[in-house]
């Protein structure tokens, strides 16, 4: 049963990877049961949560931004009573953050996201000056803890999401330790979630009408070495495919290394997983690939990649690479341009190294200018939006499968879905200009144009 209205209005800024948004998601939940309003107004709300991420410079730079910006409404808006800073930047920093920015009133690490609802009140109540025990969860003495739990399957939960497509993290934390990378400090260890729980979640969420899952982790292939039993993640997609009202499941994030010939056959046999496979290389120099401590060879990625376009020709294939890492000279970039040209991904994410402090990289010599990091990164994107375009007018006159979203964006003219080959958020999307399809639902499109990264066509 749900608590009565506490006329107390609280917005959320959820920044950063589908992970936080899934916490942002479980928070709004916990709030509107527990009789807070939701609000997207910002003048209006009276608590505000930041949900950051500081996984590199840009995002860290960008949460600190939004803190700001809020601080400064705290100042001019009597409205406003609390500000509570949640996620990745609150774990990483929060002597920092308690220093610098006062107007704080509450960090949570990410171990106490189901926390929300009582700090929520305590941040109420310490704001109209009522005596309150602040003990254990003062931001000038609580410590946040360092491992994260796992949301429950049954926790309230307000998507974000449009209301047909759902992220569900199976796994959170890491141990391949890459040189660069912060997740393991801040994330902890790789923990595998209970299978039962990730099943039952699937199955509520497919009972409110979603028909795509997005699977997610930090590592999603390395999922339940660490259970007991025989569970693996291809145990765990083929239990998810036998849940009825789900159309289709995403792989996301997968470690290439632990990419078998077993996986990449699920994918083209069983029809509710999308011909689709998120695979970060991050470099393909093998000297590059060594400092980076990722687990694989160059000859390991170009033989993966013809296994894949072999055995399922139709894959869509999604990677992330890292320009200017240390020591990457002009002969390591012109090799990963010319790997891009070769293997000829379908999407393509390249971010400048992010010299990030704690990690073995941040002491390595040979550190690149960043002038020169962020034009080498956009010189892949400039290659691979070449490589998307001419792959997305292969596909006009083509029928492809949308799941449509709703209204486009750019122009409310247009509705707009995704092909089985769009992932959220970080691919394109498809633009429908005929045709009256039912939001939230799986139609057969005709494609008639091409655009950079997008897809337009009608509904047949």
């Amino acid at each position: 049963m749900e608590n009565q209205s506490l006329n107390v209005k609280v917005g959320l800024i959820s920044l950063g990877c589908p992970k936080n948004s899934i916490d942002s998601e479980i928070m709004l939940g916990l709030l509107e049961k527990a009789g807070f309003e939701i609000t997207s107004q910002q003048e209006d709300a009276q608590i505000i949560i930041i949900n950051t991420c500081s996984f590199i410079e840009p995002a860290k730079i960008e949460s600190i931004d939004a803190i700001l910006e809020i601080a400064d409404l705290k100042k001019q808006n009597t409205a406003l009573r609390s500000i509570i800073v949640t996620g990745c930047l609150a774990q990483r920093y929060q002597k920092k953050l308690k220093k610098e920015i006062p107007e704080i009133d509450f960090l949570l690490g990410l171990n106490h996201i189901p926390d929300i609802v009582k700090f929520s009140k305590k941040s109420i109540s310490k704001s109209k000056n009522f005596k309150t025990d602040n003990s254990g969860i003062n931001p000038s003495s609580w410590t946040l803890s360092r491992k994260t739990s796992f949301y429950k399957y049954n926790m309230p939960r307000k998507l974000i999401t449009p209301e047909s497509t759902a992220y569900v993290k199976i796994s959170d934390g890491c141990n391949n330790r890459c040189s660069y990378c912060t997740i393991p400090s801040i994330r902890g260890p790789f923990r595998s979630r209970g299978i039962a729980s990730i099943i039952n979640e699937v199955t509520l969420l497919a009972e409110k009408g979603v028909k795509e899952v997005n699977l997610i982790g930090q590592d999603t292939t390395n999922y339940g070495k660490d259970l007991k039993g025989s569970f693996n993640f291809k145990t765990l997609l083929k239990k998810l495919t036998k849940i009825n009202g789900i159309k289709w499941l995403r792989v996301l994030y997968t470690y290439p290394s632990k990419i078998d010939s077993e996986l990449i056959e699920l994918i083209r046999s069983e029809e509710k997983i999308c011909n689709y496979l998120d695979i970060p290389i991050q470099h393909i120099d093998d000297k590059i690939l060594k400092k980076m401590e990722r687990r694989y060879s160059a000859a390991y990625i170009y033989k993966l990649i013809e296994n894949i376009r072999k055995v399922a020709p139709h894959t869509s294939l999604r990677t992330s690479v890292i320009t200017g890492f240390p020591g990457e000279t002009d002969k390591h970039f012109e090799r990963l341009c010319n790997f891009i040209k070769e293997a000829r991904f379908n999407h393509l994410g390249a971010f400048s190294y992010s010299k990030e402090e704690g990690t073995k990289a941040f002491a390595l010599k040979g550190q690149i200018p960043e002038k020169i990091k962020i034009e080498r990164a956009q010189e892949i994107m400039k290659i691979q939006k070449e490589i998307s375009f001419k792959k997305n007018k292969e596909l006009i006159r083509t029928r492809q499968k949308v799941l449509v979203e709703g209204l486009s964006k750019e122009t409310d003219l247009l509705l707009e879905g995704r092909t089985e080959g769009q992932a959220p958020d970080v691919d394109g999307v498809t633009y429908i200009n005929k045709g009256n399809p039912k939001i939230g639902e799986i139609f057969n499109v005709l494609i008639t144009n091409a655009l950079g990264y997008d897809l337009v066509g009608k509904i047949i």
